[in-house]
């Protein structure tokens, strides 16, 4: 993909992409202000992008977002080459490179090339309809490169089981490989969204096979119960979980709906984990706590190691404590301790990190278990690789510019 490309102009665009070989028309928004990431918005069964991209204006002025919405020609892109994630073709697995799921990368790194952007900067990801389907997918099988991905009312998702059949499991991937992909899954950071009134079993546009089906009655039974499955399955394991589910009250299926409700915000800032329960369909909740981003966590002083002048121990446990934290107070002697945070998902036991100092994205290989650094705006930013792709799971930063070693790290 080309890096040097002519900056978005402020407002709508639209815009025909060849991204990796293969062409989309491509609507997007810049708003005024400070871009403060990309997010990508994934168009439901009638293709109509445009809309798409209007719908997504309030939330791009709102959160200083770059919105790119490409369009998925049904003329070109069958119902499971879009909706399902075109892995298959027919029950046979097609090479990776040739799945639908594969273009997010390209469309992404893009994306971030118009604004000038570093391509690990925040990408959020949000599907409606037949757009959650496809983002459903991209989450099991696609790339790791969003910081979030709002899967809205989609008909199908796929379920956290080694049993049922690809594009609704994972039974059809390589079987060394399969339990990889589903635990990866489920740490991917998913925000599940429906629709209260999205409860509609009659749905004329509601998938009914028998694969469907399993997964519950209407839209807003199989968002639940897809969910709950995850979770249980997560805890069953002693697996990440960095899922959430939110419910946007009294909304039916309307992505423009979804992007405006009051939820919305909750489904792109919240937090997410498997301490947390599910949410079920209830009125809707007087608004209160947030995520605050850019709040100094507390973390528990330990005992620095002998190497080091006394300090304290910023102690992480898990990729999703990392990811989006800030250490405001780190001095000479503090170290960051990622000993219990398993470097490689997508490998059996326990990995280390590597730690590759100073260096750009292209740095990061599919070997996994790798730290990058990066001083940018007086920050150091702290990027983890965990799997087998070559972009980063998680990004935290430490304010100030700070020379790390691996004397600064317990790993």
């Amino acid at each position: 993909m080309p890096l040097n490309l002519p900056a978005a102009p402020l407002g709508k665009e639209m815009l025909n992409v060849d991204f990796g070989g293969t062409t989309l028309e491509t609507f997007t928004y810049r708003p005024s202000g400070e871009i403060k990431g990309v997010l990508l918005n994934f168009h439901g069964t009638s293709r109509n992008a445009d809309d798409y991209r209007d719908a997504a204006v309030k939330v791009a002025d709102q959160y200083g977002l770059y919105v790119v919405a490409p369009k998925f020609d049904s003329r070109e892109f069958s119902n499971s080459e879009y909706h399902r994630g075109g892995m298959l073709d027919g029950s046979r697995l097609l090479p990776k490179e040739d799945w639908t799921v594969s273009l997010v990368d390209d469309i992404a790194e893009w994306a971030h090339a118009k604004l000038g952007n570093d391509p690990n900067d925040e990408t959020i990801a949000f599907g409606h309809s037949a757009g959650g389907q496809f983002l459903s997918r991209v989450a099991a099988f696609g790339p790791d490169i969003f910081d979030k991905i709002i899967i809205a009312n989609p008909s199908t998702h796929v379920r956290a089981s080694l049993s049922e059949d690809m594009p609704y499991g994972f039974d059809g991937l390589p079987a060394a490989d399969a339990e990889a992909y589903l635990k990866d899954y489920l740490a991917d950071p998913v925000t599940i969204y429906a629709g209260s009134r999205d409860n509609d079993p009659n749905d004329s546009q509601l998938s009914s096979g028998a694969a469907a089906m399993r997964q519950g009655s209407h839209r807003l039974d199989r968002a639940q119960n897809v969910y709950n499955e995850a979770r249980e399955l997560a805890a069953s394991k002693g697996w990440e979980f960095n899922w959430e589910l939110v419910v946007a009250d009294g909304v039916a299926h309307s992505s423009s709906r979804m992007l405006n409700a009051p939820e919305f915000r909750q489904a792109f800032d919240g937090r997410t984990g498997d301490d947390r329960g599910p949410v079920q369909a209830a009125p809707r909740p007087e608004w209160a706590p947030e995520r605050v981003p850019e709040q100094t966590p507390e973390w528990v002083p330990e005992t620095a190691p002998e190497s080091a002048s006394p300090g304290n121990v910023h102690d992480f446990d898990r990729v999703s404590e990392w990811h989006g934290a800030v250490i405001g107070d780190f001095a000479k002697g503090d170290v960051i301790d990622f000993r219990d945070i398993d470097a490689h998902s997508r490998q059996r036991g326990h990995q280390d990190f590597d730690l590759l100092g100073l260096v750009g994205p292209s740095a990061f290989t599919s070997d996994g278990a790798q730290i990058r650094l990066r001083h940018h705006d007086g920050d150091t930013y702290v990027y983890l690789n965990t799997d087998r792709d070559s972009y980063y799971e998680a990004k935290g930063r430490i304010e100030g510019i700070h020379h790390l070693t691996e004397d600064d790290f317990l790993l």
